[in-house]
């Protein structure tokens, strides 16, 4: 994680991946694992490059190829590509290719500055004075060598899209609750009680973006809904099953098998049918956002 989390993304093993990899494999051979769901993007980034030595052992990925992850694990390419297909998104500059105090120039305050490669919202800083901005950039440019600066997106609320696609890309499974309370305590913005219905407005355009993903598996595409017109602006798309992935489950939808048996090439039928006005709690989380 830690040359990852640095920006030092790349076909070929460093060091520490290679320490990584060799690692995992003595645990497959040792504890008799054949199937490994990547949950965490640095994880999704190390195994799918060394998918075809795993599957050597008899351990199969679940997650595409290296080149179909490589672009979204930049949050630059992903908003460009949300662009070419005229999703929502705030404008987004690599800081390698645009001088800072022209694009801070651009923009009322806040800004935001985060890196290419991130999960969890390590390494990203909202800032609102002008005279913090070059310092906290050469700050973060100390850990990471790839930053983006992005128009800052006002209010609390987000949408998200949790979906599972086959290998043929057809979406198995669309659920997108809507968030009525979040949490800060353990991440920047997490979901602590939702409600479900059926279907969303930007249904047939999330999943027209994700079309052009040519993804297969496990994904969360996550927005947030703008408070100056309400309108959802794209912020990230994790490639991977996320930690709601039990908003799922308990809903009957059984994902984790579903993408196993989906990469075993078996049959799996798309499921749209699910509980509605269902109210779903992380009771600890909501809790303490009352206070």
């Amino acid at each position: 994680e830690t040359d990852w989390a640095a920006g030092v993304v790349q076909r070929e093993n460093t060091e520490n991946d290679e320490l990584y990899i060799r690692d995992i494999e003595r645990i497959c051979e040792r504890d008799g694992i054949d199937t490994i769901f990547p949950s965490y993007d640095p994880q999704v980034y190390l195994l799918t490059k060394n998918r075809e030595r795993l599957a050597r052992l008899g351990v199969s990925v679940l997650a595409p190829d290296y080149e179909t992850v490589r672009v979204l694990l930049d949050k630059s390419r992903q908003l460009e590509l949300a662009a070419s297909v005229n999703f929502p998104h705030p404008a987004t500059f690599r800081l390698d290719e645009h001088d800072l105090m022209d694009l801070a120039g651009r923009f009322e305050p806040p800004w935001v500055v985060r890196p290419t490669a991130s999960a969890r919202s390590h390494g990203m800083a909202v800032i609102s004075r002008i005279e913090d901005l070059e310092p906290k950039v050469r700050e973060l440019s100390e850990s990471h060598r790839d930053l983006i600066f992005q128009e800052y997106i006002p209010g609390n609320l987000k949408q998200n899209f949790y979906m599972l696609i086959g290998r043929d890309h057809e979406v198995l499974s669309m659920i997108s609750p809507q968030v009525l309370r979040t949490s800060h305590r353990v991440y920047r913005n997490s979901s602590a009680a939702v409600l479900f219905g059926h279907g969303h407005e930007y249904s047939e355009r999330v999943k027209e973006l994700v079309r052009a993903l040519n993804w297969h598996g496990g994904l969360t595409v996550q927005t947030k809904i703008d408070a100056r017109d309400g309108s959802l602006k794209l912020m990230e798309i994790n490639p991977r099953l996320g930690s709601h992935t039990w908003y799922a489950t308990e809903m009957g939808i059984d994902v984790p098998l579903m993408q196993v048996r989906s990469y075993r090439d078996e049959s799996v039928k798309p499921i749209e049918d699910y509980p509605d006005e269902a109210l779903m709690l992380e009771p600890f989380e909501d809790f303490i956002g009352l206070f």
